[in-house]
């Protein structure tokens, strides 16, 4: 019995040792202190620039999560500071982000403060083309003191298309490419199609919604990344 013991143990070590080394090897926002996402309109104007700082990483029980306050431009006169998380394990990332909101909706209500209210935007890893994922439906809140408006957004038929490097003002990035239908609750003519490119690491690096007719409504892109902290606490791009 000894000697069977003794066998499960040698055969469990390395098994101990490949999952504590996959943990390990995870890597999230790793020495970075700032990000810069900006929204573009259909003219490639600039509708919005918000700065992400990362105020704290920590170890979950499964791999890593990163708290980051968003502050939008100009930072002289802040509007409400919001604070947002990204999570990372072996099998994907689950973002709660106020950078995953539509480009056009920063646009369309340009005199509202634009905020994910609720719900958990999931993303895998692991590449396989055409693979199917599950439905979401997020909630965003448009508010300006003291009214609140929430509209339902839902991203369906969810799949993975490719994979593809993106180069960006803030680096070169491998992403995962996922396409979605969307839908908007109330009805908005803005109903379509999602693209958006993820980096493991990172999170979101760009995406594109385009109407049911194929027209681009706008588009937000990761525009920069500082791994040093400077005296605002935001990155200067």
């Amino acid at each position: 019995m000894k000697t069977i013991f003794n066998l499960f143990g040698i055969l469990f070590i390395p098994f101990l040792a490949s999952a504590q080394t996959e943990k390990q090897s995870i890597v999230l926002l790793e020495e970075v202190s700032n990000l810069t996402y900006t929204t573009f309109n259909t003219e490639h104007q600039i509708t919005s620039e918000t700065f992400y700082e990362v105020t704290s990483a920590f170890n979950t029980l499964n791999g890593k999560k990163a708290v980051l306050m968003a502050n939008e431009k100009p930072l002289e006169d802040p509007v409400n500071t919001t604070y947002n998380s990204i999570e990372q394990d072996a099998s994907g990332m689950t973002l709660k982000i106020r950078n995953i909101i539509p480009a056009f909706m920063f646009d369309s209500y340009s005199n509202m403060q634009i905020n994910l209210a609720s719900g958990d935007f999931q993303v895998p890893l692991n590449f396989r083309k055409d693979q199917q994922l599950s439905n979401l439906t997020l909630k965003i809140s448009a508010s300006i003191t003291p009214i609140t408006h929430t509209i339902e957004y839902k991203l369906k038929e969810r799949r993975v298309v490719k994979k593809e490097t993106v180069n960006t003002p803030a680096g070169t990035f491998e992403c995962l490419v996922i396409e979605s239908k969307t839908h908007f609750l109330p009805k908005s003519d803005k109903d379509g199609i999602s693209k958006q490119w993820f980096a493991p690491g990172i999170g979101l690096i760009k995406q594109v919604h385009y109407d049911e007719d194929g027209t681009m409504t706008g588009m937000t892109l990761l525009t920069g990344i500082n791994t040093s902290e400077v005296s605002s606490g935001f990155a200067q791009n």
